[in-house]
């Protein structure tokens, strides 16, 4: 993760600077503009790979009791028979 600072756009107001990891807290989507120095204009959050990680969430589900990340379950392709 980036530890450089970053700006957003509310409705219509400028919130910032902000820390990359302190923007998954303020709930952008990936069509939030967002700016950072260095840039030349501002653009949406999903264009910048920095911020790749606000998107890449891990989704858990429940199996045998226990919780369990979706990524490590296996998914059989067979269908059952009838």
């Amino acid at each position: 993760m980036t530890t450089e600072k970053f700006y957003f756009i509310r409705n219509g107001q400028q919130i910032g600077p902000i820390e990359a990891e302190q923007l998954a807290q303020e709930n952008i989507t990936p069509q939030t503009m967002v700016w950072r120095q260095g840039m030349e204009d501002w653009k949406e959050a999903r264009l910048l790979p920095e911020l790749d990680f606000l998107w890449q969430k891990t989704n858990f589900v429940y199996q045998g009791g226990n919780l369990t990340s979706v990524q490590s379950l296996s998914f059989s392709n067979s269908k059952a028979e009838h």
